[in-house]
């Protein structure tokens, strides 16, 4: 709702701008070497959760839907190397004995993360607004 109201951004576009963040961590995912990834993973990591935080702090001042996919984009390459960075962490220091355990954690984890993230993104929106939530969100991920 927030790009159909507040950025007036056209239905025609939303759908764009919703796959294009998918489309960044696809991409990356496809990019990205896994040894490389094993020698920089610490710097890869930070740099990678830095610069979600400052594109996800831009979105709401976007100038127009060109703008937003290109955050979006951003957006999702960057969360795509933050994700790659914490499997192959779980898959090299978890035990073989725990594998299985810690998988499953993980995966509950993530998937209730999102929703949750919604929630409290949606809540702190309508009592703040959407520039602030996303500024103070973009600020707490840093």
């Amino acid at each position: 709702p927030f790009l159909l109201t507040d950025m007036q951004v056209s239905t025609d576009y939303l759908g764009i701008i919703r796959s294009v963040q998918n489309s960044g961590s696809v991409l990356i995912a496809l990019l990205i070497s896994s040894a490389w990834l094993q020698d920089y993973a610490g710097k890869a990591f930070i740099l990678s959760v830095s610069a979600f935080a400052l594109l996800t702090m831009m979105v709401p001042f976007a100038g127009g839907p060109v703008v937003l996919a290109f955050l979006f984009f951003g957006i999702g390459v960057f969360d795509g190397v933050s994700i790659l960075v914490r499997d192959l962490l779980l898959l090299n220091l978890a035990p073989a004995a725990l594998e299985g355990k810690v998988y499953a954690l993980n995966s509950i984890f993530i998937s209730s993360s999102d929703d949750l993230g919604e929630m409290e993104s949606g809540l702190m929106g309508h009592y703040i607004g959407i520039p602030a939530t996303a500024v103070l969100g973009g600020v707490v991920c840093l």
